[in-house]
């Protein structure tokens, strides 16, 4: 029987979520709650020159740390400008598989999280247990959580911020969620907590909070799986990690469990 999935990733990252659900004989339906835009010429100077400062002294860092795809595509272009030959006694990492990718394609060797592709895997590395006189730089959008920040200074690490982008929220008008569950949604995937809390506002402006929250949902990782049960939630399957491949096998096991 075929499922209707919503996919609520922004709508520059769903694309290889959407396919890989449609081969599946599956229906994704698409509602992009968030949008992901790069600090840019259009930002403000502040955000400009912030972003300058932290690449003009890279080689003052002896760990560098992507968060994300994002992280690495829109700092990459200031790097390159100011680094055309990259200082070497740096250690780069990456947040899971797709961003460890990213960095591999420029020719640089990047060290990864583990299985679960967050930050508390990477913080299990072994390089990153004694840190102390060290310095790291985090490159990330706007925001964000600052467990793994802290961590890295509880360890003795002087720890400084990249934001080369940022999260707005997708508003979308009223009744386009309450027309999605006329017609059928079957299973939510929500890959981040502000997701989580961006479908339940959208939710709320159609009266709906109810229904969605009956709805199986997927999320990546045991602190995801914690947030949605605490926001009421009542159906939750904690896929392994945010990647394609684990979010597709948590698919099929609920599928398989709706139908039996």
């Amino acid at each position: 029987m075929i499922k209707r999935i919503l996919v609520t990733r922004p709508e520059s990252q769903s694309g290889p979520l959407i396919k890989a659900i449609a081969a599946q004989g599956d229906c994704p339906i698409a509602l992009p709650l968030l949008v992901i835009e790069a600090i840019d010429g259009d930002s403000p100077a502040i955000e400009l020159q912030a972003i300058i400062d932290k690449v003009i002294n890279l080689a003052n860092y002896q760990h560098v740390i992507f968060i994300s795809t994002n992280a690495v595509q829109f700092s990459w272009r200031w790097i390159d400008q100011y680094w055309p030959q990259l200082p070497v006694q740096q250690t780069w990492y990456a947040i899971g598989r797709a961003t460890a990718a990213e960095i591999e394609n420029l020719d640089v060797d990047v060290q990864q999280s583990g299985i679960s592709m967050n930050s508390e895997a990477l913080l299990s590395h072994p390089l990153l247990q004694q840190l102390s006189s060290q310095r790291v730089l985090i490159v990330r959008g706007q925001g964000g959580r600052e467990h793994l920040k802290a961590q890295l200074q509880h360890r003795g690490a002087q720890v400084d911020y990249c934001e080369v982008y940022k999260r707005q929220a997708v508003v979308h008008k009223k009744g386009i969620l309450e027309k999605m569950l006329i017609d059928g949604i079957d299973i939510l995937t929500l890959s981040s907590a502000e997701t989580i809390q961006r479908l339940l506002d959208q939710a709320m402006m159609d009266s709906k909070q109810g229904e969605i929250l009956q709805i199986p949902v997927i999320v990546p990782g045991r602190r995801l799986f914690k947030v949605a049960t605490e926001l009421g939630f009542k159906h939750i399957i904690e896929a392994e990690n945010a990647g394609l491949q684990a979010m597709l096998k948590a698919i099929t096991t609920t599928t398989k469990t709706i139908n039996s």
